[in-house]
């Protein structure tokens, strides 16, 4: 759900900095990059709000690349039951895995 590129490369420096693979400095940049997109991302303009999982999923990567783990999950599972689309508000099994 990571839509901007900056926000694809923050992971991916994120995820090489956990396997010990890229130094310190990599990663505070990545930290800066999804603090910054976060703050900026243009959302979307969609009537059913599907389109703002991106922005939901970007803010989850800044808070889990902060530390902050249990603000990260919250902001990932709303990415995740925007990212269902309007058909599943209707649905109350389509939110299974977020409630769990």
């Amino acid at each position: 759900m990571l839509t901007e590129e900056l926000a694809q490369g923050a992971l991916s420096v994120a995820t090489n900095y956990v396997a010990g693979k890229c130094q310190d400095r990599d990663f505070q940049v990545a930290v800066r990059q999804a603090q910054e997109i976060a703050g900026s991302h243009p959302g979307s303009g969609s009537i059913d709000a599907s389109g703002h999982a991106a922005v939901l999923a970007t803010n989850a990567l800044d808070r889990a690349l902060n530390g902050e783990a249990l603000e990260a999950a919250n902001y990932a599972a709303y990415a995740a039951v925007y990212a269902y689309g309007g058909y599943a508000v209707s649905d109350p099994g389509a939110y299974a895995d977020e409630h769990r």
